[in-house]
């Protein structure tokens, strides 16, 4: 697996995206709502504690980004996610993203 690292603020990252195979994020931000759009596939991997947390749990349960808790999950996401096909990901009819990312798409969200 190769590994690359992106430093600084970026004004290409639709363009990254399109040459990307798979975005492994942390957080469930802004950044992996664009790569959803483009196409590419997410994973949350190693999320950070508070909203990081909340949002992978919410993104996973919803079923738009996986969270991967270990390297061995991360690694069979990352085989499923090389294989899958590039079409936008939001348009798949899941809940509303605020709805996802507060959590209020369903009663037992994380908050």
């Amino acid at each position: 697996m190769n590994h690359r690292t992106l430093a600084g603020w970026r004004t290409d990252v639709r363009a990254l995206m399109a040459t990307s195979d798979c975005v492994v994020q942390n957080a469930g931000g802004f950044t992996s709502l664009e790569a959803l759009a483009s196409g590419t596939p997410v994973i949350t991997y190693r999320s950070i504690s508070g909203h990081g947390a909340a949002n992978s749990a919410n993104l996973d349960r919803a079923g738009p980004i996986p969270w991967a808790r270990d390297e061995l999950e991360l690694a069979k996401h990352l085989v499923v996610a090389a294989e899958s096909p590039r079409f936008n990901r939001l348009a798949l009819g899941f809940p509303d993203l605020v709805q996802i990312l507060t959590g209020s798409f369903e009663e037992t969200a994380v908050a």
